[in-house]
């Protein structure tokens, strides 16, 4: 047996629109309140991508750890580029340069057409 102490059950079809209402709601919060040297946040489902300066990190973690008591952050510092879901981002002088990201365990396999998947599964895939 599993209890849910916090949040919705998954796969109730509720849940997907009330993370998207608690996502919003905590970055007003954590943007209205955020240092100024923040210069761009962006965020998809659980990661985000931010760049601040170096002496501001602290202090802008401690803010985000204190906001919600079940949204934890980890944070992966970059010296000049960091993956960001697919994208491989690269600091090129005061430039941002982007580049397809592929992780060690990407195999380059896509579904096959003849497998047993649903329709709409097979012609989502780009051949």
């Amino acid at each position: 047996m599993y209890h849910q102490r916090i949040g919705t059950h998954m796969g109730s079809p509720i849940s997907v629109i009330l993370a998207e209402i608690t996502m919003q709601r905590f970055e007003n919060e954590v943007l209205s309140a955020a240092p100024t040297s923040l210069k761009l946040w962006m965020w998809y489902v659980d990661d985000v991508f931010a760049i601040l300066k170096d002496r501001d990190v602290d202090g802008f973690l401690e803010q985000l750890y204190g906001k919600h008591e079940a949204i934890q952050f980890k944070m992966e510092e970059a010296e000049g580029e960091l993956p960001f879901l697919d994208v491989m981002v690269k600091r090129v002088g005061d430039s941002l340069v982007t580049n397809v990201y592929r992780k060690a365990m990407h195999t380059d396999r896509l579904l096959g057409f003849g497998s047993d998947h649903p329709i709409c599964h097979k012609k989502s895939v780009m051949w």
